[in-house]
């Protein structure tokens, strides 16, 4: 689901971005679950990666 937001450019280096296949920038949303979630799985593959 998307929902189109039309960012003011002067900000635009504040706010997480990706780059599409086409070239495009899009910005993200990053909730703060998704970046618990995210980092939690990070540091279990890096004790993975160090446990080697």
């Amino acid at each position: 689901i998307s929902k189109d937001k039309l960012i003011n450019a002067k900000y635009c280096d504040q706010f997480a971005h990706v780059t599409w296949p086409d070239g495009t920038i899009r910005h993200v949303y990053v909730t703060s679950e998704f970046h618990r979630d995210y980092e939690r799985r990070m540091r279990a593959l890096l004790e993975k990666t160090k446990a080697r």
